[in-house]
């Protein structure tokens, strides 16, 4: 619109057609240029050629065909009939005709004339008479044109539309000036317009310049029309941009094959252009700017829709000359348009735009806006706000083109879609760029570092500067999410709409962006469907398809592995929903599959610092699916049904409070399976002990003690390989089971297992795909076994202070411990020892002493026990109980330290208050009264005890025996054939005194001794002893 608003303006220009008659008259003939010396002067066209030349300007009957008074320059010719020459200096010529001939550029092209008729007349005023017989002349002062004026220049070429005609009335010039107060009415080609007030401000001197020097205008400074009424321009294309609408068409044509062109109208005429301001009109010939002020607006009506329309306060045209032309044309370069703010509205390319100032380059197709707060440019459903931006229009105006803006800005859009619109929004700080590129187009926006002040910094920051905070770019893009980073590139297929059924072959095309690849880098974060997270950079790429089919199950050791049984509690129906997980890593890849009616998530692939957690849905105490290591790969996202290997050094897979651990660790949610090919490690979070759990106390229970903090987990670790199916575990090669609990009565006990494969299951199932269950998982039990060497447990207790309580060790071939009961067995043979502290209810504290409050185990003895058994072990942790089967051999004394034992295997190599004793069974259990802690003993069949206290040795043999160490009682009962036996000597070798009974108590510490069903009595030289 604006070029051809501009070769109207230049069209309007000619009105100073009063100037070039002062140039005609007052300057090739009155003042003769001046030309360098020796230079030729120029020749005047032959006659002939000027005849034939006036042939085809003036019909035959013409004044200026029926010889006139010619006076002929370079420059052109002027005609007239009569001349009156005043004494004042004024001369009247009349009638006047001016043809002007621009000097040729190529001489196989003929010059384009321009010709003034003023059939009144025109009269100049000199500062002296004029007597032309003697070339004698003053100084030019004034003039002026008389009655109508008319300016005509004929097509440059025979079929060109570009004849230009001007008409006015009495023009009046001077040295600095030309005017009229009178109407302007004007033509050039189809356009059209008219005004008045006529202004033309000169130089008086010419302009410089290449290719100023034939100019007629050359000495014009300023031109200005005081009033317009309206401007028509005719242009080609559509609306107020002049889209080449045929071009569009056939564009849209090769992208939609099947749609049919709508058949042009030859003898339908462009809409003209309508320009009206309540300002004036000005030209500014230095600077070669036009220019309208004062409520500017211009509307073109569309035949398929509402008119485009231009509003503003100032519009500006740069023009440029162009140098190939034959005529000294200028052509428009750019339109510049002001305002507050300039309003654009396009519905012919659905486009509007808002600024304080807009520039459009016509040679590049590139629009300007700038603002000192937004501009605001909607095209079609995109809408991009910022404080300057440029626009490459391309050669389809529907289609996306060059962009660049300045930050902080933002955009929004709306995506087409089969259901409804899906909204598309961007936000940068520092720019914004859209560029084409392998035939896709590029979007690329930055961020800004700004200071604690907000204010933006020239460079990035360096690593350890706390005081710079990165703003980031963003996209949120339907489908895909959103994405945050310091510098965000988006690739953007552009592909043609489908059309609806019921769409009109002649509709036109329509055509939407779709993301294909997007890289972010710098302090990324996003949230992506089923992802979420954070990264340095992070790259995603979209494939078309369909939905893939779920990868084959993978099984992890092939045939040999162990089966993990039916999985009642593992249904569809408790599965939950749709997965999402918190991303984490220094390098994120992902890979998103999109088909005709939406996009979702496929493949990750992770390295660095990797952190993968699942979110949404879980409370603060819920412990989710959580992955660590250094690179991961995960699958299956489409399924819902993820299958992970993560590698690491330790990778990491947790859930419910437990965590694998291996260089490659392995999960298929499919199947609920995870497994370590190779050597690894779990670990379970240590907690206080069910509510259900119990000490064995004549006392009763004690009251729960408060948790301590900072427990340390439960560990199994191998060096073979692990498969887990979410209840059961397994796990071989160099197994360890590591763990650390708290009892009812606050003491913590550790416990470290070593054997050669192991075997858990899981008080609270894993569901890989929904491990969001409140609370934590533990281990309900724990099998190890050995196949090269025997199964090895080590057990410590301590109090709440630190100090150890108790060291417990067992060696047996296979080893199950039910952690919530407290139940457990083991296979033999093997053996079990004891080292504890245990406090003497006996001894007596001497009259008046004071209590003592430090822990009660340091005023005890450290005592040992150790048992041999054949067969197996039965007890329960928590009861503090445990019964051994077969070939049991006990022995039991106090030591000096933890690494102390009892070594006596016959009765002549004890020491003080060593025993030794054998049975088929014996059971074993720690009692407690809240105060002392005791052991108590219990044998059956075939029970033989040897020991030795201060008072001598004994030897002890019943069916059945007891021993209560708070009593120091010893219990014998016979099966009702065999009487139990009790021997005591001083030393061995000495005589010995023995007695027989059905029952027999004795306490080896003061040699008390009761009995019942006496059998016989062998007394020897003993020290007398206590009767009951």
């Amino acid at each position: 619109m604006l070029k051809r608003l501009a070769r109207s303006a230049i069209g309007l220009g000619i009105v100073l057609a009063a100037y070039w008659l002062y140039g005609m008259i007052a300057v090739p003939w009155i003042e003769p240029p001046r030309s360098a010396a020796g230079d030729p002067a120029p020749l005047p066209p032959p006659v002939s050629e000027r005849q034939a030349m006036f042939e085809s300007f003036f019909p035959p009957e013409s004044w200026q065909r029926t010889n006139p008074k010619v006076l002929e320059s370079d420059r052109g010719v002027l005609l007239f009939q009569e001349y009156e020459p005043a004494v004042d200096g004024r001369i009247r010529l009349y009638p006047v005709t001016v043809v002007f001939l621009p000097k040729r550029n190529d001489a196989s092209s003929p010059a384009r004339p321009v010709i003034l008729n003023a059939p009144d007349g025109a009269e100049m005023l000199f500062d002296a008479k004029l007597d032309l017989t003697r070339a004698r002349v003053g100084r030019f002062l004034g003039g002026r044109l008389i009655g109508e004026i008319e300016i005509h220049s004929p097509p440059s070429e025979p079929l060109a539309d570009d004849a230009v005609t001007i008409r006015t009335r009495n023009v009046q010039l001077d040295e600095r000036r030309i005017w009229t107060t009178q109407p302007v009415v004007f033509r050039f080609g189809p356009h059209h317009g008219s005004g008045r007030d006529l202004r033309i401000d000169l130089t008086g001197e010419k302009t410089s310049g290449p290719g100023t020097d034939n100019d007629p205008l050359g000495a014009v400074s300023m031109l200005e029309l005081a009033s317009v009424d309206k401007l028509f321009l005719q242009m080609k294309g559509d609306g107020l941009l002049g889209v080449d609408a045929a071009s569009a068409k056939v564009s849209q044509n090769q992208n939609n094959s099947t749609a049919t062109a709508p058949a042009a109208n030859a003898n339908t005429s462009p809409i003209p252009i309508e320009v009206s301001c309540q300002g004036p009109f000005k030209f500014d010939f230095r600077q070669q700017v036009a220019s309208l002020s004062e409520r500017v607006h211009a509307v073109r009506l569309n035949r398929d829709g509402p008119s485009d329309e231009l509003n503003c306060e100032l519009l500006a045209i740069h023009f440029r000359r162009d140098r190939t032309a034959n005529s000294p044309e200028l052509k428009i370069a750019k339109f510049a348009a002001q305002g507050n703010p300039v309003n654009l509205r396009a519905p012919s390319v659905e486009s509007s735009a808002q600024a304080e100032s807009c520039e459009f380059d016509f040679a590049t197709r590139r629009i300007r806006l700038d603002d000192s707060k937004q501009i605001k440019l909607v095209h079609k459903s995109y809408v991009f706000q910022s404080p300057s931006l440029e626009y490459e229009v391309p050669e389809d105006p529907k289609r996306l083109g060059r962009l660049w803006a300045a930050g902080p800005g933002e955009m929004n859009a709306e995506m087409p879609d089969k259901q409804r619109p899906q909204p598309l929004k961007a936000t940068w700080r520092r720019e914004l760029r859209v560029e084409p590129a392998d035939g896709r187009h590029v979007l690329s926006l930055s961020g800004a570092y700004v200071d604690r002040n907000g204010k933006p910094l020239s460079q990035p920051p360096a690593a350890n500067d706390q005081t710079a905070g990165l703003r980031p770019a963003t996209v949120e893009a339907p489908g895909i999410g959103w994405f945050a980073a310091g510098q965000l590139f988006v690739w953007l297929n552009e592909r043609v709409v489908a059309r609806a059924n019921n769409a009109s072959p002649t509709s036109k095309t329509q055509y939407t962006l779709e993301p294909d690849h997007i890289l972010a880098v710098e302090r990324v974060e996003f949230d992506s469907g089923k992802l979420a997270g954070g990264t340095q950079r992070l790259e995603a790429w979209v494939r078309e398809g369909a939905r893939p089919a779920r990868m084959a199950a993978v099984d992890p050791f092939g045939p040999s592995r162990p089966a993990t049984g039916p999985r009642d509690w593992l249904t569809d129906s408790g599965r939950g929903g749709e997965q999402k997980f918190d991303v984490r890593g220094e390098v994120v890849n992902m890979y998103l599959g999109r088909d005709a009616d939406e996009l979702w998530a496929e493949e990750v692939d992770i390295t660095g610092r990797v952190n993968v957690t699942q979110i949404g849905g879980t409370q603060p105490e819920q412990r989710p699916l959580q992955i660590n290591g250094e690179e991961l790969k995960l699958r299956g996202l489409a399924e819902n049904a993820v299958q992970a290997i993560v590698v690491g050094q330790p990778a990491s897979i947790s859930a419910q409070g437990l965590e694998l651990m291996g260089a490659a660790v392995q999960m298929d949610q499919a199947q609920n399976l995870a497994w370590i090919n190779g050597g690894g490690q779990i670990t379970l979070a240590a907690e206080v002990l069910a509510a259900n759990s119990f000490n064995r106390s004549p006392a009763g229970p004690t009251s729960t003690p408060t948790p301590l903090e900072n427990m340390p987990p439960a560990t199994l670790r191998w060096t073979g390989e692990m498969v887990f199916d979410g209840a059961t575990l397994r796990c071989e090669q160099f197994v360890q089971v590591d763990g650390t609990h708290q009892l009812k009565d606050g003491t913590i006990a550790q416990m470290s297992m070593i054997g050669d494969v192991a075997e858990a299951t899981l008080v609270r199932p894993i569901d890989f795909r929904n491990p969001d269950v409140k609370g934590r998982s533990d281990l309900l039990t724990v099998s190890i076994s050995g196949q090269n060497k025997l199964v090895q447990m080590v057990n410590r207790t301590f109090d709440t202070a630190g100090n150890q309580q108790s060291f417990e060790q067992l060696h047996s071939r296979r080893l199950t411990l039910n952690k919530q009961s407290g139940e457990f067995d083991a296979a033999g043979p093997g053996w079990v020892s004891t080292i504890r502290y245990l406090s003497d209810p006996l001894q007596k504290r001497s009259a008046g002493a004071a209590p003592v409050a430090a822990s009660p185990y340091l005023q005890s003895k450290l005592t040992y026990l150790r048992v041999d058994y054949q067969r197996a072990i039965i007890g329960n942790y928590f009861q503090r109980q445990v019964e051994f089967l077969d070939g049991v051999v006990a022995l039991s004394g106090p030591v000096r330290g933890w690494d102390d034992v009892v070594q006596a295997d016959r009765l002549e190599r004890l020491r003080d208050d060593e025993k030794r004793l054998t049975c088929d069974r014996l059971t074993v259990a720690e009692m407690n009264d809240g105060h002392n802690r005791w052991m108590e003993l219990s044998a059956a069949g075939n029970a033989h005890a040897d020991g030795r206290t201060r008072m001598g040795y004994f030897t002890a043999a019943s069916h059945r025996m007891s021993y209560t160490q708070a009593k120091d009682l010893l219990v014998l009962e016979s099966n009702g054939r065999d009487d139990a036996k009790l021997t005591r000597q001083l030393a061995v070798g000495s005589p010995e005194s023995t007695v027989t009974a059905r029952k027999i108590e004795f306490r080896p510490k003061t040699n008390e001794l009761n009995m019942d069903g006496i059998g016989s009595i062998n007394l020897s030289d003993l020290p007398k002893f206590p009767r009951r």
